[in-house]
C-alpha cells in the first residue's frame, strides 16, 4: 500500500478539523494541525499537534507548511471573512492581497479560489474533505430520518432551491430560508447560524419555515462545502422551523446519524435534494392493498418511493394501518375487502363490487400519473381494468398465482397492465411471454427484519426457561382465516399437550385481527403470549420450537427465521371443492414451491384436521432428523428470494419511477 504524504489540515471553527486529525490518527496518517487565531476553538485542539497562524500571516503559514514536509492540505472548518484593515497580513499576506484586490471585494468562492492558486504555486496539492471522509457527504436524494416533508414543505423546498442557486451564482452565500411561498432571508458573510437566527422573528408566525443550503454554481469543491450538524437543527427547531434541505453529494452532514436522531426526537424533518435537477409539482400516485401483508409492502413501497423521487408525492387509495402512517388516506378500511374462497366472498359479494366501481371511479376522476395495485388480485385488478384514464400508468405488485390457479389470466393482465413487479425470477417467464412487460424485484419478506430475531430476548422477557417448549400459532391475516383456524389450532394443541406435557404458546397478531384472536382464545386453557410489533413477532419466532401457521408470506418468514414448521389452511366445503378442481401446482407453501418438493408438510382443505396435523407437528417436535431436513432447506431460501442488491422496495420504486413522465 502506498503511504499517503503528511497531511496539514489548516482549521478554522467546529468540530470538522477535530474529525479529520481523529481519522488521520485512527489510519496512521502523519498530519499537523495549523489553527487560524480567532476562529479555531483551542480546547478541541489539546490533544493534537498544532500551530497557531493569523489569517493574514501567509509567509508564516508557507513557513510551517515546508517545514513540517507537507504535501497535501485540506482546509476545513469555519472561517471570519476578516477585513483588509484587521487581517493584519505579513509582506506575504500583503503581496497576495495586491495580487488578488478584485477577489477580495468579491465573493468567498473567488478568494478561495485564489488561496488554492497560491498553495498550488507553491507545489501543495489541495484536497477536499470528502477525499478523507467520504462518508460525511450528503446522501442520494430522499428523506433522512423518520419526518417526510408535506406537500407545502416540497414546495417551498424547489422555491429555495432555485433562491440559493441565484445566490450562489453571484457568489453571496449557500442558504436561504423560504416560508408559505417567499423567500424570507438569505445567507451573507456570518454564515448559516446568523441566517436561523436573523429570521427567527419572521418564521415564528410561518407554518411551514425551511433551511435549503446547496452548493454555488461553479463553486471550489475541494473547500467550504455547505455543512450542517446538531446546531443547526437545534437552531432550527427554536425557531419555528419546519426541516432542512441539503444538496446530495455536494454537501456535509457533521455526525450524519446523531443529526438524524436529533431531527427526529424534534419533529423536523431532514432532506437530501438534487439541486441540478428540479421538478415541479406534485406527483399523484393510487395505491391499493387489500390485505395485511400488502399493507406492509405499500408501506415499504412508499418509503422508497419517497426517498427516490426528486418531486413531493401524494399517495391516494386504499390501504392498512402501515400506509397510512405513511401519509395515504384510505378510502375505506380493508376489512371490507379482505375476503377469501367462494363462500366467504359470496356473502360480501355487493359490497365488493360496489367498492371495486368506487375506487375505479375515484381513480378515473383523480387521474394519477400512476396506479399501483398490490397482491388481492381479485379487487385490485378488477380495480386496475375499470380505469378508463389513458394518462394514468397501470402497475401490479406481487404478481397472482396464474401458475396455480388460472394460467389464461396472464393474456387478460397484459391488455390492461402496463408493468407487473414479481417476487420470484421463475414467475417471468409466465407473463413476459404473453406481452406483458414484467420485472422481478426480489420478496419483500428479505428486509422484513426477520433474520435479526432474538429468541433469547423474547424468552428473558417473558420469563421461559431454555427448555420450555414453546409453539408459535399463526392462524392468518384476515378475520375470516382467523375465525376458521383457531378452533382447529386450540383441538391441535391439545393433542400435542396430551402427548409432551407442558407447552407454552405464543401466537403474533396483526392490528386487524388482534381484538378477535384474543376474544377467541379467552377460553383456552394455556398461558398464551401475544406480540404485536414486527420486532416482537420475529424475537417471538427465533425463541419458539415448533410453529403451526395458515398458508402465507408468513411461511417465508418461518422459513428464514430457521423455525421447523407446519402448514395448513381450512376453506369452506364449496371452496374446497372449487379449488381441488381448479388448482393446477403441488405445493402452496412457497418454500416447498421454490424447492419443488415438500419440505414442510401442508394439510390444507379436506386434509386440515386436528388429527393429521397435531400427527406432523408430533413428528417434528420428536424427531430432530425432521428438524434438520427443514433446517437445511431453509439455510439456501434467502439466496432464492433476492434480486440483484438493494432492497425489494427500492428496486420496485426504481421500476415505477422509470414510468413517471
Amino acid at each position: 500500500m502506498r503511504m499517503q504524504p503528511k497531511l496539514a489540515i489548516i482549521s478554522g471553527g467546529g468540530r470538522l478539523p477535530v474529525r479529520i486529525a481523529s481519522h488521520c490518527r485512527r489510519e496512521g496518517r502523519e498530519f499537523i494541525v495549523i489553527a487560524l487565531k480567532g476562529n479555531a476553538d483551542p480546547n478541541l485542539l489539546i490533544e493534537f499537534e498544532h500551530e497557531w497562524v493569523r489569517i493574514g500571516a501567509a509567509g508564516k503559514l508557507i513557513r510551517l507548511l515546508k517545514k513540517n514536509n507537507i504535501k497535501e492540505i485540506v482546509m476545513v472548518g469555519s472561517v471570519k471573512r476578516p477585513s483588509l484593515f484587521n487581517a493584519f497580513p505579513d509582506l506575504r499576506g500583503i503581496k497576495f492581497i495586491i495580487l488578488s484586490l478584485k477577489q477580495f471585494f468579491a465573493g468567498d468562492n473567488a478568494i478561495i479560489t485564489s488561496i488554492i492558486k497560491e498553495f498550488e504555486g507553491e507545489g501543495f496539492n489541495i484536497i477536499g474533505i470528502d477525499n478523507i471522509l467520504e462518508e460525511l457527504l450528503t446522501p442520494l436524494p430522499g428523506v433522512l430520518g423518520a419526518i417526510s416533508p408535506t406537500e407545502s414543505d416540497f414546495e417551498n423546498i424547489y422555491l429555495g432551491i432555485q433562491f440559493a442557486r441565484d445566490l450562489g451564482s453571484r457568489d453571496l452565500g449557500q442558504a436561504v430560508v423560504v416560508g408559505d411561498g417567499q423567500l424570507i432571508s438569505v445567507e451573507d458573510k456570518y454564515g448559516t447560524n446568523k441566517l436561523i437566527s436573523a429570521s427567527a422573528k419572521a418564521t415564528q408566525n410561518l407554518q411551514c419555515a425551511v433551511l435549503v443550503k446547496t452548493l454555488k454554481p461553479n463553486q471550489e469543491r475541494r473547500v467550504d462545502l455547505p455543512t450542517i450538524g446538531c446546531e443547526t437543527i437545534e437552531l432550527a427547531f427554536k425557531n419555528n422551523f419546519a426541516g432542512v434541505a441539503v444538496e446530495a453529494k455536494n454537501s456535509l452532514i457533521v455526525d450524519r446519524e446523531e443529526v438524524i436522531r436529533l431531527a427526529d426526537k424534534l419533529g423536523l424533518f431532514l432532506v437530501s435534494v438534487d439541486a441540478t435537477k428540479v421538478k415541479k409539482g406534485v406527483l399523484k400516485i393510487a395505491i391499493i392493498a387489500g390485505e395485511a401483508s400488502g399493507d406492509i409492502i405499500g408501506s415499504r413501497l412508499m418509503t422508497a418511493l419517497n426517498y427516490q423521487c426528486q418531486r413531493p408525492i401524494k399517495f391516494y387509495g386504499v390501504g392498512g394501518p402501515q400506509m397510512q402512517k405513511k401519509g395515504l388516506e384510505s378510502l375505506f378500511p380493508i376489512s371490507e375487502i379482505a375476503y377469501t374462497g367462494f363462500s366467504e366472498v359470496l356473502p360480501n359479494l355487493l359490497t365488493i363490487i360496489s367498492r371495486i366501481r368506487q375506487v375505479a371511479s375515484y381513480i378515473d376522476k383523480l387521474e394519477p400519473e400512476v396506479l399501483i395495485t398490490i397482491d388481492c388480485p381479485d379487487f385490485s385488478l378488477r380495480v386496475a381494468k375499470k380505469v378508463k384514464s389513458k394518462n394514468t400508468c397501470c402497475i401490479h405488485y406481487v404478481a397472482p398465482s396464474v401458475w396455480a390457479w388460472k394460467p389464461g389470466r396472464a393474456k387478460k393482465m397484459a391488455k390492461y397492465l402496463d408493468l407487473l413487479l414479481t417476487l420470484f425470477p421463475f414467475e417471468i417467464g409466465y407473463f413476459g411471454g404473453v406481452g406483458l412487460k414484467t420485472e422481478c424485484v426480489g420478496h419483500s419478506v428479505m428486509e422484513s427484519g426477520v433474520l435479526k430475531g432474538i429468541g433469547k430476548k423474547f424468552r428473558n422477557r417473558n420469563a421461559l426457561r431454555d427448555d420450555a417448549l414453546l409453539i408459535c400459532l399463526l392462524p392468518g391475516s384476515r378475520l375470516n382465516e382467523v375465525k376458521r383456524h383457531l378452533p382447529i389450532m386450540e383441538e391441535v394443541i391439545h393433542r400435542v399437550h396430551s402427548q409432551v406435557g407442558q407447552i407454552e404458546i405464543v401466537i403474533p397478531v396483526s392490528p386487524i385481527v388482534a381484538d378477535t384472536v384474543k376474544s377467541m382464545v379467552k377460553s383456552w386453557e394455556f398461558d398464551i403470549y401475544f406480540t404485536e410489533t414486527d420486532e416482537e413477532k420475529y424475537n417471538a419466532m427465533a425463541a419458539s420450537n415448533v410453529a403451526l401457521a395458515a398458508s402465507g408470506t408468513v411461511c417465508l418468514e418461518l422459513a428464514l427465521a430457521n423455525l421447523p414448521n407446519v402448514t395448513m389452511y381450512k376453506m369452506s366445503w364449496i371452496t374446497n371443492l372449487l379449488a381441488n378442481l381448479l388448482v393446477k401446482t403441488k405445493y402452496v407453501n412457497l418454500v416447498n414451491v421454490l424447492f419443488d418438493r415438500e419440505i414442510v408438510p401442508e394439510l390444507l382443505l379436506m386434509a386440515c384436521t386436528p388429527s393429521n396435523i397435531s400427527s406432523k407437528l408430533l413428528e417434528i417436535i420428536q424427531d430432530s432428523g425432521i428438524r434438520q431436513k427443514q433446517s437445511k432447506y431453509f439455510s439456501l431460501l434467502a439466496e432464492r428470494l433476492q434480486n440483484g442488491e438493494g432492497r425489494p422496495s427500492e428496486i420496485a420504486a426504481k421500476a415505477v419511477l422509470k414510468h413517471v413522465t
